[in-house]
């Protein structure tokens, strides 16, 4: 792994409305090293879920699938992709949905907004003040009453 290197602004991750890390900035051999950990730590735990299935009730088919799919995770792994391949791959890395699920895009509503307010903001100018639909819209009731209080 590179020695320092530029800093990555690694915004938080969410799962289920709740914040499960906060928004850091590392340099590029602790955001790998994070990475490589949080990997390592999974296939951890994989094994030992599996080997207690195992003893407990003698399964085999899912230790079979472990023994599978462990290296096909590892070979689609950015730092893998990086590292062994030498591919040039962006980070921050994205995070995988839990239920694998495909992620909702992110929004691009700050420029969309921005032009939004620009364009409302140049239409409005030229026109004189007219009262709203919603205000000519309102119950006669509303309006009775209000003349109720002025007298």
């Amino acid at each position: 792994l590179p020695e320092g290197g530029t800093n990555i602004k690694v915004p938080e991750v969410k799962q289920m409305g709740q914040v499960v890390s906060p928004a850091v900035e590392q340099t590029v051999k602790e955001y790998d090293m994070t990475k490589l950990q949080a990997q390592a730590k999974q296939v951890v735990i994989g094994c030992v879920i599996l080997a207690g299935i195992y003893f407990t009730w003698g399964y085999v088919f899912p230790l079979v699938l472990q023994i599978v799919m462990t290296p096909m995770q590892l070979v689609e792994s950015p730092l893998f992709k990086i590292y062994v391949f030498g591919s040039d791959v962006k980070r921050p890395f994205p995070e995988p949905n839990p239920f694998g699920l495909p992620q909702a895009p992110e929004p691009a509503a700050p420029e969309a907004a921005t032009e939004a307010v620009k364009d409302g903001a140049g239409k409005d100018q030229g026109k004189e003040d007219k009262p709203d639909e919603k205000e000519k819209d309102e119950p006669t009731e509303k309006k009775e009453d209000a003349e109720k209080k002025d007298d």
